[in-house]
């Protein structure tokens, strides 16, 4: 098809839609009837897609114009553009969607594949039911051929218009990295912060403290990560502001003993390890840098993409940060600067929705499930809790903000009022009821649903215990070890303890590992048994899993391994046991 090809054509506007990365593409659509994934789904030769379940499975989007009502992707989802791109060949020519988040921004940038996001539910049934597609975006138009079984194909063309907000202004600092001042490296990543400042429509850039990086784990990225960052360090990129990883996914010094992974896992993960290291990466390893390394305060603006440090950073610390996607975190890291979007801006930062909580929280496990009784109700905006007994503890924001996050939704903060930084009692926040857009309550039955979604029957054999996710502290450490004190755990079960490697040292010091290792327990750090590390490839052909964690229990279960929730008095129980004995259905 050609732009000759345009005579007779019919004419619709779409004004809400507006190119991420622009170009000239054209080819047959492949249309996703649901949510098309990025992460988690795997492509073979050519760009077949991998998933089990998934309309689309089975089928190819290489060479083709990926059309969907919602393109998502949490964490590799972003990686997974640039690895159909850089090393198989097979990216789509285009993605043309209705809802899509900052990954999906990012793959599509660091992918150069041509996009447009914003399209309106008519305008994709149009395109959805055309034959061929070819895209210009300079001239911001969409032309369809119709099969209408004449000769001669129909021919219609939609409009579209822009409705960035207006043009990014750059200081001179800002040009001269771009014009390679400092380096390859960092004018390669202006480039595409740039190009992610266009997409958000913002107007200009601003200075970053710290990087908290999540893409950092094999498990998440894969082999184009490695590619990627060998590059930037032949090319001598460093980065230009604190920057730390994320846990990774495998313990470096007991991937083998007692975890029983695959050495080309360990292999390829020590390779990402040494890269990050000649790239001037904090090899933290944790998932709660809030806690364990960069702590920013109130008002910094931070550039984070581990989601309950996202939460945490905005909600507590009262810190500024997106729900960044790891790619573009990664460019922060090497120039020091963002779009000024979303939540740098303190209008955004406004309850969106009011949690009217008619339940009691008092237990850990009360307050792991309103965050995603919560997600379920609410999904990405921003809730402000009323109706609240007691006050959460800091381990419990930090358990609610976790939990109140993927898979279920991507809520990049929330409130409670006399409690978190910006809902406190002077009122920081604008928290007019008239501005929020809906108010849901929660009972006590939607948080004993939370339980039930991984219930299991008392007595059924457990192979692994593992607590913490996020990370476990000091004091939960401590505590696990006092309950351990003393007992032994089942030779039909291993329990393993999440940390990073700051806190296992300390943890090490003070006489806890030694105690929970004298039960047959393991402290192992700088991994994480939710998305981080690959249980399902370890040796011990794990099939029941008890945990403390929602997030752990959701994203194992994914797996094929079977989840249970409990508290971490029904999972020490139980790997003491040898079988479940929590609270069964």
């Amino acid at each position: 098809m050609t732009k000759a090809t345009i005579e007779g054509s019919s004419h619709l506007r779409e004004p809400a839609a507006h190119v991420v990365f622009p170009g000239v593409a054209e080819g047959s659509p492949v249309v996703s009837p649901t949510p098309f994934p990025l992460s988690g789904v795997t492509f073979g030769s050519g760009g077949v897609i991998n998933w089990n379940g998934h309309p689309l499975h089975g089928q190819t989007i290489g060479g083709k114009i990926l059309v969907a009502a919602e393109v998502k992707g949490f964490a590799g989802g972003d990686w997974a553009l640039l690895s159909l791109s850089m090393q198989h060949g097979a990216a789509p020519r285009a993605i043309l969607c209705g809802s899509y988040n900052s990954f999906v921004v990012a793959g599509t940038l660091l992918a150069r594949i041509p996009a447009i996001v914003g399209l309106s539910s008519e305008v994709l049934e149009r395109i959805s039911s055309s034959t061929y597609l070819f895209i210009d975006t300079s001239k911001g138009v969409i032309k369809l051929t119709g099969d209408t079984g004449n000769a001669k194909a129909r021919i219609s063309t939609i409009n579209l218009r822009d409705h960035g907000a207006g043009e990014l202004r750059l200081t001179e600092e800002d040009t001269r990295m771009l014009d390679g001042a400092y380096g390859e490296v960092s004018a390669e990543c202006m480039e595409v912060i740039t190009g992610y400042a266009r997409a958000h429509g913002a107007s200009r850039l601003i200075d970053i403290e710290s990087v908290h990086l999540a893409g950092s784990g094999y498990n998440t990225t894969g082999d184009i990560a490695i590619a990627y960052l060998e590059r930037l360090a032949r090319l001598g990129g460093r980065t230009r502001v604190a920057a730390t990883l994320n846990p990774i996914a495998v313990d470096v010094d007991r991937w083998q003993t007692p975890m029983q992974l695959p050495f080309g896992l360990a292999e390829k993960q020590f390779r990402l390890n040494f890269a990050f290291r000649q790239l001037g990466f904090i090899l933290s390893y944790s998932c709660i840098p809030y806690w364990t390394s960069i702590a920013p305060h109130f008002g910094t603006n931070v550039a984070w993409s581990e989601h309950n440090a996202v939460s945490y950073a905005n909600s507590v610390l009262g810190a500024r940060t997106n729900f960044e996607s790891n790619l573009i975190t990664l460019m922060a890291a090497f120039t020091g600067r963002m779009p000024d979007y979303g939540l740098y801006k303190s209008k955004n930062r406004r309850p969106q929705v009011i949690v009217q909580v008619a339940a009691p929280v008092v237990s850990e496990q009360d307050w792991r499930g309103l965050g995603v009784a919560t997600a379920q109700k609410s999904k990405d905006r921003i809730p402000l809790f009323v109706g609240l007994r007691n006050a959460p503890s800091t381990q419990s924001l930090r358990d609610l903000c976790a939990s109140l996050g993927p898979p279920w939704c991507a809520s990049p903060m929330l409130h409670i009022p006399g409690v978190t930084a910006e809902a406190g009692a002077f009122g920081k926040i604008d928290v007019d009821t008239d501005r929020v857009e809906e108010t849901v309550s929660l009972s006590l039955d939607d948080l004993k649903s939370v339980q039930t979604m991984f219930a299991g029957q008392t007595g059924l054999a457990v192979d692994l215990v593992a607590l913490g996710c996020p990370q476990y502290s000091l004091a939960e450490i401590g505590k696990a070890a006092g309950r351990l004190a003393g007992r032994h755990i089942s030779p039909a079960t291993k329990l393993w303890i999440w940390t990073d490697p700051a806190t296992r040292a300390v943890a090490s010091e003070s006489g806890y590992v030694e105690v929970i290792e004298r039960a047959g327990g393991q402290v192992l750090a700088g991994t994480c048994g939710c998305a981080a590390c690959p249980l399902h490839e370890s040796g011990h052909a794990i099939r029941v899993m008890a945990t403390d964690s929602t997030k752990s229990c959701a994203f194992v279960s994914l797996t094929g391994i079977r989840t249970l929730l409990g508290s971490v008095a029904d999972c020490i129980e139980s790997a003491v046991h040898g079988h479940w004995c929590g609270g069964g259905r």
